[in-house]
Order: C-alpha cells, then structure tokens, then sequence
C-alpha cells in the first residue's frame, strides 16, 4: 500500500521480511503454528520491497531524465 513512499515502504518490507523469517523458523521448531501467516508475511514484505525499489528507480529516473520543461 506504500510503495508510492520508496524509502517508507523499503524499511516496513525489510521488517516483513525478517518477521516473517522469523516466524518461519519458530514454526519449524515447533513453538509456533502460524506458518501460513509468516509464508504470507514473507512473500508481500518482498513483493513490497520490490515494487518500493521500483518506484524509487522510476522517481530517479525521471528527475534524472526530466523533460527539459522549466
């Protein structure tokens, strides 16, 4: 939902991210039963943080490029 915000969108899927790890591993070791909700966790925080990196490269893009309007 905020991946128009590269940079806050970046920091909360990079904590998707290791949360969902981390739910991961307590899922495997058994002191968790919520595995399905880490693998979900884990795949939005890095389809997040893929769409954020996109829209910072075409944001630098364009400032980069411009249109050459003053």
């Amino acid at each position: 939902m905020l991946c128009c915000i590269p940079i806050v969108s970046s920091v909360l899927a990079i904590a998707a991210i290791v949360l969902g790890a981390q739910g991961r591993g307590a899922a495997a070791r058994g002191t968790a039963s919520n595995s399905g909700v880490a693998t979900g966790g884990l795949v939005i925080g890095i389809i997040a943080l893929v769409l954020g990196l996109a829209a910072a490269g075409l944001a630098l893009l364009g400032l980069v490029q411009g249109d050459g309007a003053a």
